[in-house]
């Protein structure tokens, strides 16, 4: 995070938006949209392939908010009658 930080501390909100740079097929993109579809976009998609890996290894206690955020969810009151 540090190092991520670093780097893009270098280049203001207008130079994200300008840069152009290449995409993993060679596709000319803005640095933003490389950002998001490079970076976030793989990161959540890993994240969520090593939740469906646990689940699927028999984790029974995790949910869809540690999946989500991170944190499991808070439990549910009972229902009175």
């Amino acid at each position: 995070m540090a190092a991520i930080a670093k780097l893009l501390a270098k280049l203001q909100d207008a130079a994200i938006r300008r840069k152009v740079v290449k995409d993993w097929q060679g596709k000319k993109i803005t640095l933003s949209a490389g950002l998001i579809e490079l970076v976030l976009k793989g990161f959540t998609a890993y994240r969520m392939q090593l939740f469906l890996y646990s689940k699927a290894s028999g984790a029974a206690a995790i949910g869809s908010s540690d999946c989500w955020f991170g944190v499991p969810a808070k439990a549910k009151k009972a229902a009175t009658a």
